[in-house]
């Protein structure tokens, strides 16, 4: 296994998992004004949306805002919305999130079908972060699941990192690299009312080196490891 394959492989990860991005959409527009927030410094390229599954008339929104910034670092409070697509808001919360020398790079609307418990489904947000440097390379992307309750969003698992890619190198050729996947499976076991999520997680290891010929070598193996999240005291652990 070559050691370009690691980079192929987490390339495929993120474009699995891309939703529709816009700039200030009409709805973004028409949600923002209802959000009567005073802000106008709105992080244009990070707002996401994407259509409730089997519903003709919502569309879940995310609009972060800056609340500060500085060299090499920014603070971000995320709006999660649930709107109609009259611009109407639906539910909606807020998350703070900062970015340093590992950055917040996007955000990804996940409307795969997480029926965490008989009456309800959740939706995921995912946030990918990419780390500054070279030698260390460093990536990874966490997911928050929420549900509706009444005209507000509950997170019922915040911030689990789903997807990792990390290594240690000269930046030419040897070194060791680590790639993570983790698939989120709903059981049929309940606790306290809410399905166990069984976590697969794919792990990839290589090692990177120059061999007899002179040529840039690897050799690799996959493991896969398995662990259950439980529903205890209001959110998955």
């Amino acid at each position: 296994m070559k050691v370009q394959s690691l980079k192929i492989i987490w390339v495929t990860i993120i474009l699995a998992y891309t939703s529709v991005g816009y700039s200030q959409s009409k709805l973004a527009k028409m949600v923002m004004a209802n959000l009567k927030s005073d802000s106008t410094n709105w992080y244009e390229e990070l707002i996401t949306e994407k259509a409730v599954p089997n519903s003709n008339n919502e569309t879940i929104i995310v609009l972060p805002e800056f609340t500060d910034s500085a060299e090499m670092y920014f603070s971000l409070k995320t709006w999660i919305i649930v709107a109609e697509n009259t611009g109407k808001i639906k539910t909606k919360t807020f998350v703070y999130m900062e970015s340093d020398a590992i950055v917040l790079t996007r955000f990804t609307i996940d409307t795969a079908p997480y029926q965490v418990s008989p009456d309800n489904r959740a939706f995921g947000i995912r946030t990918a972060y990419r780390g500054s440097s070279k030698a260390n390379p460093y990536d990874y992307e966490s997911i928050s699941l929420f549900i509706q309750q009444g005209d507000s969003l509950k997170i019922i698992l915040e911030d689990f990192v789903i997807e990792q890619y990390n290594g240690e190198w000269d930046t030419n050729c040897a070194g060791e690299f680590v790639n993570q996947r983790k698939v989120l499976i709903l059981s049929t076991n309940l606790t306290n009312g809410y399905y166990d999520i069984i976590v697969k997680n794919d792990i990839i290891k290589e090692n990177a080196f120059v061999n007899e010929l002179g040529e840039c070598d690897g050799t690799g193996n996959k493991t896969v490891e398995r662990t259950v999240l439980r529903y205890q005291n209001g959110t998955y652990r």
